[in-house]
């Protein structure tokens, strides 16, 4: 009787990553509906990104840390970068669906704290890595003392890391980002863009693809 409550967190986890990959692989907007954004309106205030600024390709991410569907995005994402190298920049932007996710703002801020302290990619795979260890917490002291447990595991001292988690700096950019979703009206993550151009996970190699050959 005792592995019941974990049983049933295992059950409803498990329940959540199906929901996750399904609504991942059930995106697909028609070229109809796809958005088209200035790229530099994506570019200006990057923060989080890899690869060269002048990059042919330009793809940008709007996220949730805690989101299923973005989690199961990363494989998909990966493939992207290793196949494409520098030829593609990648953004990252913050986009936490609050009212859906308890956790994501905090997940954002630490992902910032630990971006100050050089390490905001190690701790954003992290963070997709172990989200289901996370993601129920509901006591905010034992969700902080997690999010600097894993501070620690990646070699950042865990009270810098705890200083800067709850900064003003940190809401601030995290709240840029958030802006900026709402203005290029993202409405669910994850949200990409290729070269200005709206796509989903599913399409995002397909997109890539497309978008290195009319710079041929």
């Amino acid at each position: 009787m005792k592995n019941i409550p974990l049983l049933l967190g295992t059950i409803f986890g498990t329940i959540l990553l199906i929901v996750g990959v399904a609504y991942f692989f059930s995106q697909s907007p028609s070229a109809e509906t796809a958005q088209e954004i200035d790229p530099v309106l994506l570019t200006q205030d990057a923060h989080n990104s890899l690869g060269p600024a002048d990059a042919v390709i330009t793809v940008v991410e709007f996220s949730d840390f805690q989101c299923p569907a973005c989690k199961a995005a990363q494989p998909v994402v990966e493939q992207m970068k290793s196949q494409y190298g520098d030829a593609v920049r990648f953004i990252y932007y913050h986009y936490p669906l609050d009212s859906l996710h308890a956790n994501a703002h905090l997940a954002a801020q630490a992902s910032e704290a630990a971006a100050q302290l050089g390490k905001f990619w190690q701790y954003h795979d992290l963070l997709f890595a172990k989200q289901a260890e996370w993601s129920d917490i509901a006591d905010k002291r034992q969700l902080l003392d997690t999010f600097g447990e894993y501070a620690t595991q990646l070699e950042v001292d865990k009270a810098s890391f705890l200083e800067r988690i709850e900064s003003q700096e940190v809401a601030d950019r995290i709240t840029k980002d958030i802006n900026l979703g709402d203005t290029v009206q993202v409405r669910a993550t994850p949200t990409f863009f290729v070269n200005g151009r709206q796509t989903t996970a599913p399409q995002l190699l397909a997109a890539v693809e497309s978008a290195s050959a009319d710079s041929n």
